[in-house]
């Protein structure tokens, strides 16, 4: 009678702990389908506050098509980074004069009788002015950078041009 007790002990033991094993696993499970499930709702929060984040530090500028070209119009809150822009084998400042970007016929950009004057970057793109703007405008033409060789201008709502050294 004893050891029928013993043994009954021990397997209402070992239920016990299967029980508490199989527990732990379904709440392992339903952690993880909850992570899951709301991954998504997450990162989308994640990246809201991210862009409020950069529309607070770069202001709204508004961009715009004139003759085939991209131009924004900085607010007065937008922040200019003055920073070097390295193009090739060539290093740009902040106020340095370029004549033309790129050296073949198709992949260069250049204004006939316009020298373009480097400004500076905000949010990825490059600034340029051209040498008859304005004192006081706030109009800059914009280059996106792909790489140290690759710029990209916006010709249009669905239009791109590649610039390359």
């Amino acid at each position: 009678m004893k050891k029928l007790a013993l043994i009954v002990v021990i397997l209402l033991g070992s239920l016990a702990v299967c029980a508490q094993s199989r527990y732990e696993k379904m709440a392992e499970g339903a952690a993880k389908a909850f992570n899951d499930t709301h991954k998504g709702s997450l990162e989308s929060l994640n990246n809201s506050i991210k862009a409020d984040i950069q529309k607070l530090k770069f202001g709204i500028m508004k961009k715009g098509f004139f003759n085939g070209l991209t131009w924004v119009e900085l607010q007065p809150c937008d922040v200019i980074e003055d920073t070097y822009f390295i193009w090739g084998d060539l290093v740009y400042l902040v106020g340095d004069t370029i004549e033309r970007l790129g050296r073949n016929k198709r992949t260069s950009f250049y204004l006939e009788g316009v020298t373009l004057m480097y400004c500076g970057q905000i949010d990825g793109d490059i600034l340029l002015r051209t040498s008859d703007t304005e004192e006081g405008c706030n109009l800059y033409l914009t280059l996106s950078i792909v790489n140290e060789c690759t710029l990209l201008l916006q010709t249009g709502e669905n239009h791109f041009m590649d610039i390359r050294y």
